[in-house]
């Protein structure tokens, strides 16, 4: 029996190509995408569960604030930790981890290198690390120790040994000419799944041997702790016990500031998708990207099972004659079920190996569209993956069809009539949400594509354009001899300006309270973001000085009594721009006065909105130089020939300005890509299924337009004709989308304190694009037989 059903279906299969080939086409796409979306969801949720006992580990942050202002952050003090273990029995022991960038030596080898990572001996026993060589216990024990991973160790040591061996690094090193660590150990490369990452782990005593006194500051928040509870132990119970080592350690802090401050913990696991705080060791995911892409696969499911649904019930007219033989041949309805049953599932087994092969051809493009080139596509896996989503699929699909032709009178199939007013409704419900998801899709492409263009292009209050911005990395050369390298820069034509400072203005900057006194006497504290610079520096990027003057060389007190605020920082003290020149204010342990203030600009993402900001002179201490040239590259290669001649030891390290402000938005943009893609994907199955119904619709009327072309109808009418139907449940998709498009537009908007504004022209824009490619299918569909001499087509009757 199972045979014949087989033998039936690729029989059928065989005898309507077309339809075949779109559903094919449809399922196979469809089922490309949901591989590809479950995959990358299986990936996000997997984050930190690599971790032996990660439901004991905990991640201790920060809430503080100052009057009604609030923030969060990740970094806490050296001391904390410690601190815990000794004040609580249930905190078993705690790891910190102090990120660092610097400049690694050995021999004719320098680079400059990310995430060197400063931490306890216990890191290894506490996240499930174990060294591939050297001894975990003392590895990490004493200060300027430190462990390479293997790529490193490739990278400095070749196929050498390196136990033993040193590496000069220029990180916490007193005398600025760089330090030797001892190499203790070598460690695979972390797994990708993490929330933190590294190339080197040195010893976290390296900072007591350099400041034994940061040790014991509560006030520098600079590091990340993580601390390990007892089994059975309550993260809730312990976090109500935080606030008494709170007012032990920082109460007199808070009181002279009058700060809010406290302290809790984030589950290791949570951190990746749930967490968004000041200062995060990477760039986090978002739990709702994991359900926008979720959801998307599930509507990519939906729109192949709506394509088929459609196209067989459709073409079930077709069969009446066939179903009605089988059952005065004596065939049951579940035979006949059966069978359809088969035959869809034929169809979506050829659909699942056309998707295999798919995933094979197009795994790079995933890679490169996602960055998660550690995803493994493996033959069991991804067979296992397409059986598991193929086989419901297959059975919901198909059994509504075939519950519908099993249910068919026989004397009615005998005649090759069928009541088709139930079917018609169901096709037109299942068009209609087709058209609504599709209207959904479309908005959301517009509102995400004008989003990141708005990112792009918004004014951030400086010029971004031709900023090539070189990193000291701490060399003392560099430092000393920045006048005469700038001199030889501006003996060519090439360098407009030039300025010095301490951070660069993506990413985010460090804070330290402002004090201004009141004429009463009561104290008013603000945060404010830092940024030390020199008298150049506005300039240089082009500022607006909105109030008041810039830094004067001529004017000896301005190297450390003299700020220039932002307008937010001005308008949070509550004074005009006017008022606020000349107050006298305590920051960073100056003591001085506001000589200017300068328009908003940005120095974090749009997601973040724009916060009080100082700017003060940094004297000769600075890590960045900034240089604004006519023309980027130009620049660039006059400021590599300059550097070489003055600095010929140090390492020639560089970003664009622009380039670098982009690279703050690779979450964002990697979100618009995948969503496009997966998007106009998804357009084209609907679309695709669209193609198909329209095209056995026109099928379906042949004669009734031969008749009609007989009685005088032009091209243009029948085309109304088989339109005017399609429009009018585009019409009701539209006004059923607008709510849901407006409703998951705004929740992925409201992650951006500087954004578009949702407008009727988005949607406006989306249904016309919809009715226009409706209409297209419609005509392509239409033409022939419209244009077909009526004889031809009515000859059979």
């Amino acid at each position: 029996m199972i045979h014949n059903y087989l033998k039936i279906a690729l029989r059928t299969i065989r005898r309507k190509t077309g339809y075949s080939i779109i559903n094919v086409v449809g399922l196979a796409s469809g089922l490309l995408c949901v591989v590809f979306i479950l995959n990358w969801v299986i990936d996000e949720l997997s984050y930190d569960k690599h971790i032996p006992n990660n439901n004991n580990i905990y991640r201790v942050v920060a809430e503080a604030g100052t009057g009604s202002d609030r923030w969060h952050q990740s970094v806490t003090s050296l001391p904390l930790g410690g601190a815990m273990v000794d004040m609580f029995p249930e905190v078993k022991t705690r790891v910190r981890l102090d990120k660092n960038n610097a400049l690694v030596e050995n021999g004719d080898l320098r680079f400059v290198e990310q995430y060197i990572i400063l931490t306890d001996p216990e890191f290894f026993d506490v996240f499930g690390y174990h060294l591939l060589s050297g001894n975990e216990k003392t590895a990490l024990s004493a200060p300027y120790q430190i462990v390479l991973t293997e790529t490193m160790a490739n990278k400095y040591f070749g196929k050498e040994n390196p136990i033993g061996k040193t590496l000069k690094i220029f990180q916490y090193d007193p005398d600025g000419n760089g330090v030797d660590y001892e190499v203790t150990g070598v460690i695979a490369d972390p797994p990708k799944t993490s929330h933190f990452t590294f190339n080197f782990l040195a010893s976290i005593s390296t900072i007591e041997s350099v400041s034994p006194e940061a040790m014991e500051v509560w006030g520098n928040n600079s590091y990340h702790t993580y601390v390990v509870l007892q089994d059975g132990s309550s993260a809730k119970k312990l976090e109500a016990k935080l606030p008494k080592m709170v007012n032990e350690h920082l109460g007199e802090t808070i009181a002279e500031y009058d700060l809010y401050f406290r302290f809790y913990l984030q589950p290791i696991t949570d951190i990746y998708l749930h967490s968004d705080l000041q200062y995060e060791f990477l760039g986090n995911g978002s739990i709702e990207y994991v359900w926008i892409f979720s959801a998307v696969g599930i509507f990519i499911l939906i729109l192949a099972c709506i394509n088929y649904i459609n196209l067989s019930t459709s073409f079930s007219l077709d069969r009446a004659k066939e179903i009605g033989v089988r059952k005065v041949l004596g065939a049951y309805k579940g035979q006949l079920i059966k069978q359809h049953l088969t035959e869809t599932l034929v169809l979506t087994c050829i659909a699942m190996v056309c998707a295999g092969l798919l995933v094979e051809l197009l795994k790079p493009f995933f890679f490169e569209l996602t960055g998660k080139t550690h995803l493994e596509f493996d033959r069991i896996t991804l067979s296992l993956q397409l059986l598991l989503i193929c086989i419901p699929l297959g059975l919901i699909s198909g059994y509504f069809p075939a519950y519908l032709l099993a249910n068919v009178k026989t004397t009615n199939s005998l005649k090759g009539k069928i009541q088709a007013s139930d079917k018609s409704q169901l096709r037109k419900a299942l068009v209609t949400f087709q058209f609504a998801v599709t209207m959904v899709i479309l908005v959301g492409l517009v509102v995400v594509k004008q989003q990141l263009n708005f990112v792009q292009t918004k004014d951030l209050g400086y010029d971004k354009s031709n900023l090539l911005v070189l990193r000291v990395n701490g060399n003392s050369d560099v430092i000393n001899g920045y006048q005469p390298f700038i001199n030889t820069l501006k003996s060519s034509t090439e360098l407009i300006d030039a300025a010095r400072s301490g951070s660069m203005i993506t990413g985010g900057l460090g804070n330290s309270n402002m004090n201004y006194t009141l004429p009463n006497g009561d104290k008013h504290f603000l945060k404010m973001y830092r940024l030390p610079v020199d008298y150049d520096y506005i300039q240089t990027y082009k500022m607006t000085l909105l109030a008041g003057r810039n830094f004067d060389e001529a004017i000896a007190s301005d190297t450390t009594q003299a700020f220039i605020l932002n307008e937010a920082a001005v308008a949070a003290f509550g004074w005009s721009m006017e008022e606020a020149l000349g107050k006298e204010v305590s920051y960073i342990g100056r003591e001085g006065r506001i000589v200017g203030v300068v328009k908003n600009f940005h120095f974090n993402s749009l997601h973040h909105a724009i916060e009080p900001l100082c700017m003060f002179l940094n004297g000769s201490g600075f890590s960045r130089i900034t240089l604004r040239g006519q023309n980027p590259q130009e620049l660039l290669n006059t400021t590599t020939a300059a550097w070489k001649a003055h600095f010929p030891g140090a390492v020639f390290d560089f970003t664009f300005q622009d380039e670098a402000l982009f690279s703050s938005y690779e979450n964002d943009q990697r979100f618009g890509t995948i969503f496009n893609s997966f998007s106009i994907l998804s357009i084209l199955i609907a679309f695709l299924g669209l193609f198909g119904l329209i095209g056995y619709t026109v099928h379906r009327k042949t004669k009734e337009i031969g008749v009609r072309k007989v009685l005088g109808a032009t091209s243009l009418q029948i085309v109304n004709m088989i339109a005017h139907n399609f429009l009018k449940l585009i019409i009701i998709a539209s006004v059923i989308a607008i709510p849901f498009g407006w409703y998951l537009m705004n929740s992925w908007l409201k992650d951006f304190s500087y954004r578009i504004e949702i407008s009727p022209w988005h949607f406006i824009v989306a249904a016309v694009t919809l009715i226009a490619a409706a209409l297209l299918i419609i005509c392509i569909q239409t033409i022939k037989p419209s244009m077909a001499s009526p004889a031809n087509t009515l000859k059979e009757e």
